[in-house]
C-alpha cells in the first residue's frame, strides 16, 4: 500500500512500474539518477513489507498447528485413559 501511495509523488511513472517490483526496478534503470532512486527505495520497502508479511502469516499458521497439534495429541491421550481404567 505505502508503495502505490508514494509512486503518486513521481511524475511519468511507467505502466510496468505499478505492477510488479521487478518491473519498477527495470523502469527505475531508465529513469532519471534522483527519481530511479526514490523509485528503488519504495520498491525495496514494498518487498520489505510483503515479506514481513509473509513471515507473520507463516509463524502464524505454523503456531496453530503446534498448538492444535499439541491439544489434539492430550485429547487424544486423555481418552486412551479413561478407556483403559
Amino acid at each position: 500500500m505505502v508503495y502505490m501511495h508514494f509512486m503518486q509523488d513521481l511524475p511519468a511513472i511507467p505502466a510496468i512500474a505499478k505492477d510488479s517490483i521487478d518491473g519498477a526496478l527495470l523502469a527505475a534503470g531508465k529513469m532519471a539518477a534522483s527519481e530511479g532512486e526514490i523509485l528503488r527505495n519504495l520498491a525495496s520497502h514494498a518487498f520489505m513489507q510483503a515479506f514481513f508479511a509473509v513471515m507473520i502469516i507463516s509463524i502464524a499458521a505454523l503456531l496453530v498447528t503446534c498448538i492444535s497439534l499439541s491439544g489434539w495429541a492430550r485429547l487424544k491421550s486423555r481418552s486412551s485413559e479413561s478407556t483403559s481404567q
